[in-house]
């Protein structure tokens, strides 16, 4: 399937797909799709290998929204920033991703990313700005 024109995407996996590896035919699919910029996954699982290709292909990613994923903290990091495989993303929501280590953050008073459980936090500069995300809320970064 293509669908050059694709802007946003929403992939769910049904329970009994748990041991699917989702990432091959994803990952097809976006080498036709490069200009989406929403994609929503929900309880899709991409080995790290798989993920970085996946998220190469996909430039112009604004928003993202990972619901039930194995993603880590690490992989997290791959995507921000001008030199991460997502530089146009403003937007994140993480629900429900059981590797996560990084606590809560919030803003405080003096614009910067502080987490809630101890003082490290994320803060990734970029030339449009400071971008950040937060675990388990939707965060605008």
């Amino acid at each position: 399937m293509r669908a050059p024109a694709l802007r946003k995407l929403l992939l769910r996996c049904s329970p009994g797909d748990e041991h699917v590896s989702a990432g091959p035919p994803l990952r097809r699919f976006l080498e036709s799709s490069t200009h989406i910029k929403l994609l929503e996954l929900h309880d899709v699982d991409l080995p790290r290998e798989e993920l970085v290709l996946c998220f190469t292909l996909l430039p112009r990613l604004e928003e993202l929204r990972l619901h039930d994923s194995d993603i880590s903290d690490e992989e997290l990091r791959l995507l921000f920033g001008p030199a991460g495989l997502c530089p146009n993303l403003v937007r994140l929501d993480v629900r429900w991703c059981v590797h996560r280590q990084e606590p809560s953050t919030s803003r405080g008073g003096d614009g910067e990313i502080r987490a809630s459980g101890g003082g490290s936090y994320y803060k990734l500069s970029t030339s449009e700005g400071t971008r950040c995300f937060r675990s388990r809320r939707i965060y605008d970064v």
